[in-house]
């Protein structure tokens, strides 16, 4: 369906919206076009809206209801890939890097308002794809703990995640500000795929709380 015709309107019509001013903006739900795009991965229309733009790569997605509260685009695309089981999930992650350098060693880590970074977002849902090229992209994401002092691991919904950070060599006992290890929160969130993989990646489990 796309093609050639396709993609040239499609840049018109952007245009003509940033002639108004109107890309940044939000709907009343705090959903923008760049935000929108990312949740449909519609990697055509993310592409078009960042090359007219550049900014909205790097622009904070903020929540109506606290504006205290944001992530980032590439946080946001992190956690939809983390639910894209396909190739190609990790396409726009791919994009906004290649846009604005945001995992280049010599930059601070891109962190939301809670401090996590892409790699605790990439972890929440069953798909690897995007674990594996953030940790590929940026290894020093591995550890990096967020406000509560949790890691990637801590934050882990699938199995499938845990071995990958744990094969990239993720601190299994890294107890959180709360004295939490990555077994810990598998148990109390009931994940029994997590607990088992944990279970099988260390011959004495951390059990006490700190």
């Amino acid at each position: 369906m796309h093609g050639p015709a396709w993609t040239q309107r499609l840049r018109e019509t952007v245009v003509v919206l940033q002639s108004f001013g109107s890309l940044p903006e939000a709907a009343p739900n705090g959903m923008t076009a760049i935000a929108q795009a990312i949740d449909f991965h519609d990697v055509d229309v993310f592409s078009t809206l960042v090359d007219v733009e550049p900014i909205l790569v790097s622009l904070p997605l903020v929540n109506p209801r606290n504006t205290k509260v944001y992530n980032l685009p590439i946080h946001f695309a992190a956690q939809m890939a983390a639910r894209r089981d396909v190739p190609g999930a990790a396409r726009i992650l791919e994009i906004i890097h290649t846009r604005n350098k945001c995992l280049a060693p010599q930059n601070k880590p891109p962190m939301d308002s809670m401090n996590r970074t892409p790699l605790h977002m990439a972890v929440t849902g069953p798909s690897s794809h995007a674990t594996k090229w953030l940790l590929q992209t940026s290894p020093g994401l591995l550890n990096i703990e967020d406000d509560f002092g949790r890691t990637a691991l801590h934050c882990c919904a699938s199995g499938t995640n845990a071995k990958v950070l744990l094969a990239h060599g993720a601190n299994i006992d890294h107890t959180d500000k709360a004295g939490m290890t990555a077994l810990h929160m598998a148990c109390f969130n009931g994940n029994i795929e997590i607990v088992q993989t944990l279970l099988s990646h260390t011959e004495k489990p951390n059990l006490q709380l700190k």
